[in-house]
């Protein structure tokens, strides 16, 4: 049930499988865009979390297929982010066994693991949807800053798959220094 919606950017919504819980849960837009219109979702989301329990609060981001047009795009994308575990929920703040597993093993390379596909709509990234893929992976942010870390963490990592052949045993070192090189866009 949506709680409030903020045009085309976001709604606040209550989940009964939360007990009692809310998700914030993006609509697709430029990342652009999103940064600088998410002032009241963010005061929102923050007084819902005052309001609710922390540990019932998700942000999940969506991203339109389109920016992921090919299963290679979508199979790198989730390589990564189950090969860089730990790295990916120091970011995210959160390591949900029930809201956002990682369910794959990415010792066995991209080929030996269903990379790309959902094995359950709680998956880290959720790729069960038509039209978007979902990163499921955030705690919910309590600042603005927190709020663009995750977003510039999402377009980042976006754009490094689509533009790397492969994703290698160096591939967060390479994903580092995109981010790196592109400051201005991700700070």
């Amino acid at each position: 049930d949506c709680i409030r919606s903020y045009d085309c950017v976001a709604d606040i919504q209550s989940d009964g499988s939360l007990q009692g819980g809310f998700e914030v849960i993006t609509h697709p837009c430029t990342h652009g865009y999103l940064k600088v219109n998410m002032g009241a979702l963010l005061t929102d989301a923050v007084y819902y979390q005052d309001y609710e329990c922390h540990e019932k609060a998700g942000f999940h981001v969506h991203v339109s297929r389109s920016s992921l047009p090919g299963r290679d795009d979508c199979k790198k994308l989730d390589y990564f982010v189950h090969k860089y575990k730990d790295q990916v929920c120091d970011i995210a703040r959160r390591n949900s066994h029930e809201w956002a597993r990682f369910t794959k093993n990415p010792s066995n390379g991209i080929h030996g693991d269903s990379f790309g596909m959902s094995t359950t709509r709680y998956s880290a990234i959720n790729f069960e949807n038509n039209r978007t893929v979902e990163f499921r992976l955030f705690a919910q942010p309590t600042t603005k800053r927190r709020l663009q870390i995750y977003l510039d963490f999402v377009q980042s990592l976006v754009e490094f798959v689509r533009m790397s052949d492969v994703i290698d045993g160096d591939a967060w070192a390479k994903y580092s220094r995109y981010v790196k090189a592109n400051k201005a866009r991700f700070d």
